[in-house]
C-alpha cells in the first residue's frame, strides 16, 4: 500500500505496539488520543493530515475508536508562494549577475558597498535564499555547535522567529545569545553560598521591601508568558524574550539586596526551570551550581515541577481612572486598584483629586456611572 496510507494510522499502533491479535485495543486508543500536537511541513498539511483524518473518521464511524479527530492542535510550516517555504532557514546567497553562477562566500569580496567576484571582478547579487549545498549558502551545524554550543545555537534559531516564519541565518544572533547565557552563569556564580536570614521568608508579603515585590511580580509575569508561549502559542521567541526580561530585572537588583533576598534566589531558581525546555544542558549546569550554593532541591532540573503563576500577584496595584463630566473627558487620576470595589472610596478619591477639586466642588451631581472594565467614571452635573 502507499506509504501515506500506512502512515495514516501509525500513531494508533504506537499506543498498543505489542498487540498480536489486532492493530490496537480500543481502550488504549481512547485513553491517549487525540495527539496533543501535530508538527509538519507543507506536504504533511495537505497530504498526510488528509489521510490521517480520513482513517480516524472511518474508524470512529465504525466504532473502533471514540475520538473523531486525530490531532488536537496543528502547527505547520506553510507554503506562502511557489518559491518560499515558511519556517525554512535562509542563508546569505551570492550569485553572479551575468551567468547566474552561485559563489562561495570566500569567492566574493566587498568594495564600496558592492559585492564582486574576486577572480573576474564581476558584480555579484547578494540575497537570502533557502539553504542548499548547491548554492553554497548552508552552514555546517557541527561547526557552529562546536564553536558556540548546542544550547546557544538552539536558542538562536528559536529566538530569530516563530516556527512558521522564515529564519535568516546570522551568527550575530548567536553571539548575542551567548552573551546572555554568560550573564546568567555569572548571576548564579555570584550567589553567596551563605544562606540569607530565612526569617524574612516568614514575614507577610506586604512587609517585603519594594525591590522584592517588584521581583516577585516580574517572576510571575515571566511564568505566565513562558507557559502560554510554550503550551498554547508556540512562540518560542516570545518565551525566550520573557526569560531575558526577567534576567535583566535580576541584574538590576543591587548586590547587597540580592545576597540577603530570599526572593532573588527563588526567582533565579524559577528562571532555570523556565529556560530548561529551551536550553536543557545549560539550565542543568545552572541548576547544579545553584544547588551547591542554596538548598533548592538536589534532584535534576528535569524532575522539577513546572512553576505556576498567581493572578493576584499580577494584578495592578494602581490603575488610571478616566474622569468624564457631562460627556467630556477631563483627564485621569491614579488610584489603588482595590478602590474600584468600593463606590464610596472611589468617589472620595475623585473628589480629593485636582480634577475633582476644580470641576466638581461647586456642582450638583445628578448621576454617576462607573464602568469598571473600562476604568471609567462619568458624572452628570448641573451646568
Amino acid at each position: 500500500m502507499d506509504t501515506f496510507v500506512d502512515s495514516a494510522w501509525y500513531f494508533l499502533r504506537y499506543l498498543d505496539p505489542n498487540n498480536e491479535a489486532r492493530p490496537f485495543a480500543k481502550a488504549s486508543v481512547n485513553y491517549a488520543m487525540p495527539v496533543d500536537l501535530y508538527i509538519g511541513g507543507v506536504e504533511h498539511a495537505i497530504l498526510h493530515l488528509l489521510y490521517a483524518r480520513f482513517v480516524t473518521h472511518f474508524l470512529n464511524d465504525f466504532g473502533y475508536i471514540s475520538n473523531k479527530e486525530p490531532f488536537a492542535c496543528l502547527l505547520t510550516q506553510l507554503l506562502s508562494d511557489i518559491r518560499i517555504f515558511q519556517g525554512m532557514v535562509h542563508g546569505r546567497t551570492y550569485k553572479t549577475n551575468s551567468s547566474g553562477k552561485y559563489l562561495k562566500k570566500n569567492e566574493v569580496e566587498f568594495s564600496a558597498n558592492q559585492a564582486i567576484e574576486k577572480t573576474t571582478g564581476e558584480k555579484v547579487a547578494v540575497f537570502w535564499e533557502k539553504m542548499s549545498k548547491s548554492k553554497y549558502n548552508g552552514v555546517d551545524p557541527q561547526d557552529v555547535v562546536k564553536t558556540y554550543g548546542a544550547d546557544a545555537v538552539r536558542l538562536s534559531l528559536l529566538f530569530k522567529a516563530p516556527p512558521d516564519n522564515i529564519i535568516y541565518w546570522d551568527e550575530e544572533t548567536i553571539i548575542g545569545i551567548t552573551s546572555w547565557l554568560n550573564r546568567l552563569r555569572k548571576m548564579v556564580a555570584d550567589v553567596d553560598s551563605t544562606k540569607p536570614n530565612n526569617t524574612r521568608a516568614k514575614v507577610p508579603e506586604i512587609n517585603y521591601n519594594k525591590l522584592d515585590k517588584k521581583l516577585l511580580r516580574a517572576t510571575h509575569q515571566a511564568i505566565k508568558q513562558v507557559t502560554y508561549s510554550l503550551e498554547k502559542a508556540f512562540t518560542f521567541n516570545v518565551a525566550i524574550a520573557a526569560c531575558m526580561k526577567l534576567s535583566n530585572i535580576l541584574q538590576d537588583i543591587p548586590g547587597e539586596v540580592a545576597q540577603k533576598s530570599t526572593q532573588y534566589v527563588e526567582s533565579l531558581r524559577i528562571l532555570c526551570i523556565l529556560i530548561s525546555p529551551l536550553a536543557p544542558h545549560f539550565a542543568s549546569e545552572l541548576w547544579s551550581d545553584l544547588c551547591l550554593k542554596r538548598e533548592i532541591g538536589s534532584s535534576h532540573i528535569l524532575y522539577q515541577s513546572w512553576p505556576t503563576y498567581d493572578d493576584s500577584i499580577l494584578a495592578d496595584e494602581n490603575i488610571n481612572l478616566q474622569i468624564i463630566i457631562n460627556g467630556n473627558r477631563k483627564g485621569t487620576i491614579a488610584i489603588p486598584a482595590t478602590a474600584t470595589e468600593n463606590e464610596e472610596a472611589l468617589l472620595q478619591y475623585v473628589k480629593e483629586s485636582r480634577i475633582g477639586q476644580e470641576l466638581l466642588r461647586d456642582k450638583v451631581i445628578k448621576k454617576i456611572y462607573i464602568v469598571k472594565h473600562r476604568k471609567l467614571i462619568s458624572f452628570v452635573t448641573d451646568v
